[in-house]
Order: structure tokens, then sequence, then C-alpha cells
């Protein structure tokens, strides 16, 4: 369903020229402006005084519903008309939490899925490198939002250009600090987090509970955030837990610039992934236990036998490095469960 109004005419002309946005609806009916209309409108927002009068209850779900449109459209407040038009950029991805996710999966696949490490190589020693893997965001970004990409392509435009630049900032303090590894993953990861909520902030959207996109799927917003964990946890984590042996064992294989698709990492993402799995999906298998039990033994469970094998080990430097990958994991495991929690808490699933 095409919401009406994108046209940058019904924001900007309505803001500064006192034209009836009712008469600029009835005009539009394209998306090639998206990136205009917002960002006018939301400017235009941000620096008038008082509360928006748009009603911040409007709006929920993928699709505005026929009542919403019509409220819009015979609207009397041509300012609350303004304000809604503005967030019907978030609209149809139900709002903050699920476009943010949606966002971030598409961040977590271009960085991790569809980054081997010569891509990794070649971003870090020529600009032709990095432009290869900001286009690999916009398009997995892009896939993320099939269905509407057409109308959040502006979002897949600012996601690339944000991860260009943070790219360059990693790149820099990766030359200039000593400590390499963990501090300069933390920051990367950080930054991106922040360009994503940024993005979510520029494009307006503010419900949440509304169905979410994967691909060409619609999906719960849970869902989308159990996906997420999943990836997270799997791809990102043999980074992190890499990164954390490194800073605190001083592990002589950390040497090593790029990460190896070797046995030990293929089992730890084996081992995060089981683990974040049983803690999401086994307490359904239980209905008469607890959730929180089940899910501590699920999260738990599969590190058991790194642990045992941890305690047969007789280098203490060896040990050592087990148990800070094991615990990092567990931690990033827990992280993840708890975000799923939140996610499950705030949509009312």
């Amino acid at each position: 369903m095409i919401w009406p109004g994108w046209n940058p005419c019904s924001c900007a002309a309505a803001a500064t020229a006192s034209i009836s946005c009712s008469e600029q609806l009835e005009k539009s009916g394209t998306f090639a402006r998206n990136a205009s209309c917002a960002i006018a409108a939301l400017f235009q927002e941000r620096s008038t005084v008082g509360a928006p009068l748009a009603d911040p209850q409007r709006c929920r779900g993928v699709h505005c519903s026929a009542d919403e449109r019509h409220d819009v459209t015979d609207a009397t407040d041509e300012r609350a008309l303004f304000m809604h038009n503005r967030r019907g950029l978030g609209c149809r991805l139900g709002g903050t939490m699920a476009l943010f996710l949606s966002l971030y999966l598409g961040h977590l696949m271009a960085d991790y899925a569809l980054q081997p490490g010569a891509l990794v190589r070649a971003k870090r020693e020529s600009l032709q490198g990095l432009l290869l893997h900001v286009g690999l965001i916009g398009a997995a970004t892009a896939l993320v939002l099939w269905n509407d990409v057409v109308v959040q392509w502006p979002l897949v435009v600012m996601a690339m250009g944000a991860h260009f630049v943070i790219e360059k900032l990693t790149i820099a303090a990766r030359i200039g600090t000593p400590t390499r590894g963990l501090f300069v993953f933390l920051f990367d990861q950080s930054l991106h987090v922040l360009s994503i909520g940024l993005l979510v902030w520029i494009a307006g959207a503010w419900t949440v509970g509304g169905d979410a996109r994967l691909f060409w799927m619609t999906v719960s917003e849970p869902t989308l955030m159990a996906v997420d964990g999943l990836v997270t946890v799997t791809l990102l984590g043999s980074i992190l837990v890499f990164e954390a042996a490194g800073a605190f064992v001083g592990d002589p294989s950390h040497d090593t610039t790029i990460l190896e698709w070797d046995l030990p990492r293929v089992l730890g993402m084996a081992e995060r992934g089981v683990a974040l799995a049983l803690a999401i999906y086994a307490p359904a298998a239980f209905p008469g236990a607890t959730v929180a039990l089940v899910a501590a033994i699920g999260l738990v469970m599969p590190f058991v036998p790194r642990f045992a094998y941890t305690a047969t080990r007789k280098d203490s430097r060896e040990r050592e490095r087990l148990l800070v990958e094991g615990a990092t994991g567990l931690a990033l495991c827990v992280l993840a469960y708890s975000a799923y929690v939140m996610v499950v808490t705030v949509s009312g699933a």
C-alpha cells in the first residue's frame, strides 16, 4: 500500500509558504524524494518550540490503516498533518524497534557474513577495497529491506555513507592506537550501533509492536531479534572472543592479522549459537517449568564441554585462554538473550 504525500513539496512548502498540505498530498504519489521530505520535515520539527501535535499512537504495524490515512488526509491542523507525514518513513516497517533490527542485520551481514579476510585486508589498504565493502553494506541493507526498499532507499544510501565514515575512523584508530585489537573492535561496533540509531531517529519511526521485514518475509519483532542475536553471537562473537583472548591473555596466535576459519572458530560459533537457541526456544518445550531457569540451563549447557576440557589442560596459558574465550562467549550470549527478552516484553509478543 503506497503512503500518500511523500513529495517534498508537501513537507517543505507547507512549512515555509503556507501551502495546504492537503492539496499537496492529493497531487503527490512518488517515493523518489523520500530523503528530501524526511530531512526537511525533521529539521522543521526540531526547530519548532513545543510538542508535536501528531498523535503518538497512530501508525502502528507494517502498513498504515485506511482509517489512519483518512485521518491524516482530512486533518485540519496543517502542522499535525506535516508532523505525521514525516513519520511515514518509519511507519511501513512497524517503527523504531523493527527498523533498528533490520538495519542492524544488514550491518551484520555485510561486516561478517560477506566480508572474507581478503576484503578486510583490501579495505584497510586501498580505497577500492573500502568502496567495495561499503557497496556490500548497501546491498545487504537493501536485501533485508527487500519488500520496502523502494520506500526505504534513502536509509540504504545513508547507511552506506555512515559506514564509510566509520570505517575511515576505525582504520585511523587501528594505525594510531597501540591497543589495536579489542579497543578498536569495540570502538568500531559502538559507532555502527550509534549510527544505526541515528538513522532510525532521522527516519522518524517511533512505534513498537508492529511486524518487521526480513528479506521478502513479514515477521514479528522477536523473530527478527532472534535472527539478529544468533548472527551476533556466532559471527560477531568469533571476532570478539578472538580479540578478548589477545587482550587478556596475550595469545601468541593473536599476532595473526586476520582470524582464520579453523576448527576452534567453527566450534566456538556452534557453542554460542546453540546456547542462545536453547535459551530462546527451549522454554517452549517445558511449559510447566520456570522460563528463566530453563533459559539459564540452555545458556550454560553448551559451554560445559569447554570448561571440562579446560580442566584437563596442563598449560596454564592455554587454560587461561580457553576460560577467557568461554567467559566472553557466555557473556555475549547472556547479553543477546537479555536483548531478546526486552524486545519480547516491549513488543507485547
